[in-house]
């Protein structure tokens, strides 16, 4: 799911012919180029960024993700969990090469590599017991629709 695409759509949405602008504004159509017949779309409310930050929020929050969603989140920088993970704060992050690095990711530190072996990106895991190891995903684990971002 491409939260920028949901904002432009929300932000292009043609409003309701019986919305009602909060505080008592009101609104004249009038005739707008690239608004047919002037009527207003999306909102003055939120800007393009709060209007992200608002889908980001709704959907980490009410939906839950399945794992190609998970490999999104962790692609973009975020850490994921599921919420059938019996231990109390276990998560996944991205751990890429230094080259490759996301602001947000960590770097993966490999010590007396030859150079011509790159390191490629894994999957760390935040154990129970607040190690950090690699990790591989179980048949249940890529099925299930559980996982969530990590506040």
């Amino acid at each position: 799911m491409n939260v920028k695409n949901l904002v432009n759509r929300f932000l292009g949405w043609d409003l309701p012919k019986d919305f009602a602008p909060d505080a008592g504004i009101s609104f004249k159509p009038t005739k707008l180029s690239g608004q047919p017949g002037g009527w207003p779309v999306g909102t003055n409310l939120l800007t393009a960024e709060q209007a992200k930050q608002m889908f980001e929020h709704v959907l980490q929050a009410d939906i839950d993700m399945d794992f190609g969603m998970a490999l999104d989140a962790l692609k973009a920088g975020k850490k994921v969990c599921r919420a059938g993970w019996n231990g109390k704060g276990m998560w996944l992050q991205l751990v890429v090469p230094h080259s490759n690095r996301p602001p947000q990711a960590p770097t993966a530190m490999v010590l007396s590599l030859p150079d011509d072996v790159d390191t490629l990106p894994w999957i760390g895991m935040k154990t129970a017991d607040d190690k950090f190891v690699p990790w591989l995903a179980s048949q249940t684990d890529m099925l299930s629709e559980d996982w969530m971002v990590v506040p």
